[in-house]
């Protein structure tokens, strides 16, 4: 479900890499998992984490990209950030070529704040948000 989430040459998702991320994440905000209801019931496709440090968010379940899943549950996270007094979200490393990204965050509000370069050669843009703009 993850497998591209952290970059182009990122080290596979083992169970122990899977809890540190979910533990820190944990550690720093809230985790979310989203959820699509299939019938009667409801399966998981991805999740969600807030914090004013970062809000990543995957759609790990190829099915329901693209299909709107993605944008509601970050607008149901993005108005928990402002009734929690959030003043701004960044999303610090959206991989550049990575346009579902980048398309998803424009379409909520975010924008390219700036560039950056990782450790391992891949370029990535910081998103910002500003809460306080209506």
């Amino acid at each position: 479900m993850l497998d591209g989430a952290e970059g182009p040459n990122a080290a596979p998702f083992t169970r122990e890499r899977i809890a540190r991320m979910y533990q820190y994440l944990a550690s720093i905000g809230r985790v979310y998992i989203i959820e699509v209801r299939e019938g009667e019931s409801y399966t998981p496709v991805g999740d969600v984490a807030l914090s004013e440090r970062m809000i990543p968010i995957v759609i790990g379940d190829a099915r329901w990209r693209g299909r709107g899943v993605g944008t509601a549950a970050l607008q149901e996270v993005l108005e928990l950030a402002r009734r929690l007094g959030f003043s701004r979200l960044t999303a610090h490393r959206i991989f550049l070529g990575n346009q579902a990204s980048e398309r998803l965050f424009a379409r909520v509000g975010f924008r390219r704040d700036r560039t950056g370069v990782d450790d391992e050669g891949h370029g990535y843009g910081v998103w910002v948000l500003d809460l306080r703009d209506p």
